[in-house]
C-alpha cells in the first residue's frame, strides 16, 4: 500500500495505521462481528482474533444477487442503521464529540499512549450506555 507523497508522510501513516489495527483488535473479544464496508481487507486479520468480519453483498459479475445474499445484506443494513443512530445519539448528548478539538487532544505523550480524545469518547460511549436502549 502506500504511494503519493514526499518526506516520509507516507511510512507515518502506515504507522498510524498499524497503530490503530492492532488497537482495534486488541480490544475483540472471540467471537464478535465486525460490520465493514468493501475496501476494508481485514477478513484473515479478524479470523486470526477468532472473529467473523461481513461485509453487505454485491452484485459484481452477477445479475443479481441470491435470495440469502438479499436477506443478509438487508439485516446487515439493519444493524447499520442502529449503529450509526447510536453513534449520532452520543454525538448529540456529548457535544465534545461533535465539534472541532485541540489537536492535542490526538496526540500521546510519554505519561500516556491513549489520546485524551480517545479516553473522552470512551466515557462519552460508557455513559450513554447507561440510558435505556434507544434500539427497539
Amino acid at each position: 500500500g502506500g504511494g503519493g507523497g514526499g518526506g516520509g508522510g507516507g511510512a507515518e501513516a502506515q504507522i498510524k495505521q498499524l497503530y490503530f489495527h492492532l488497537i482495534f483488535f486488541d480490544n475483540l473479544l472471540p467471537g464478535d462481528v465486525i460490520l465493514a464496508d468493501h475496501g476494508f481487507d481485514i477478513k484473515d486479520d479478524a479470523g486470526f482474533y477468532d472473529c467473523e468480519a461481513e461485509f453487505p453483498a454485491f452484485t459484481r459479475g452477477k445479475v443479481q444477487l441470491s435470495a440469502l445474499d438479499v436477506e443478509k445484506t438487508r439485516e446487515l443494513a439493519h444493524l447499520r442503521v442502529h449503529v450509526e443512530c447510536v453513534i449520532g445519539g452520543v454525538r448529540q448528548k456529548y457535544l465534545i464529540l461533535s465539534h472541532t478539538v485541540p489537536m492535542e487532544y490526538t496526540m500521546t505523550n510519554s505519561k500516556s499512549q491513549v489520546p485524551k480524545l480517545d479516553k473522552i469518547a470512551r466515557i462519552c460511549c460508557a455513559l450513554f450506555n447507561l440510558n435505556e436502549s434507544i434500539v427497539a
